[in-house]
């Protein structure tokens, strides 16, 4: 990976920064979708407020769990790790499957709601 950094073109900086900051741009579509659907300004508040907690809710408890228990937390990583490395297709046919699965129920709710 270091190897990799040290010839970074202009363009693989720029391929490089969008994909780090994809979970951003979801972060901020969400919060954009949540405005859009509130039906006044409390519930939107209150619904960001909610978003916010579940979107921080796991980085804070990685943080304290390794403040505290540095070498759980290390053990569980690589637990996790070797998890994924085994099973990498069978968890990327999943996520796409749903996600797609979440994309052809979207749009054909949204036509059948344009056509009624």
């Amino acid at each position: 990976m270091q190897r990799r950094l040290d010839g970074l073109t202009v363009r693989g900086a720029a391929v490089a920064g969008i994909v780090t900051h994809l979970p951003g741009l979801v972060y901020l579509a969400a919060l954009s979708a949540i405005v859009g659907s509130a039906t006044d300004w409390l519930d939107g508040l209150f619904q960001i407020l909610v978003y916010n907690a579940i979107w921080f809710l796991l980085p804070g408890a990685v943080l304290v769990l390794s403040l505290r228990r540095p070498e759980l937390c290390r053990d569980l990583l690589e637990r996790l790790g070797a998890f994924t490395r085994r099973h990498r297709r069978l968890l990327t046919v999943l996520f796409l499957g749903v996600f797609g699965g979440y994309l052809v129920w979207s749009g054909v709710a949204e036509l059948a709601a344009a056509a009624a």
